[in-house]
């Protein structure tokens, strides 16, 4: 009763694995479209300008690069900190 248990259940297991790699390899999906996107953050000079297929990917990217350029790559303390989170979360944004 055991070993057909066992095969029954291996069975299962290579069935549902082998409609997985068929459904997988007849899937149909289109890439995103490369967008551009430019970020304007209050306290920065120049806009950032960001490629990516998603504006929330593009912004993940400029934030992080709006944080760099203004601690300089240094740790500004909390409070400082804080307000630079602020700033590079709250940016203008414009499709190029």
């Amino acid at each position: 009763m055991k070993n057909s248990v066992i095969v029954l259940i291996v069975m299962s297991l290579y069935q549902i694995n082998s409609w997985a790699i068929v459904s997988a390899s007849q899937s149909t999906t289109k890439p995103l479209p490369v967008l551009k996107y430019s970020f304007q953050f209050k306290n920065l000079k120049n806009n950032i300008v960001k490629v990516a297929s998603t504006e929330q990917a593009a912004f993940r990217l400029a934030a992080s690069e709006c944080y760099e350029v203004l601690t300089n790559g240094q740790y500004p303390g909390e409070e400082k900190g804080l307000v630079i989170i602020d700033i590079c979360a709250n940016p203008k944004i414009k499709l190029l």
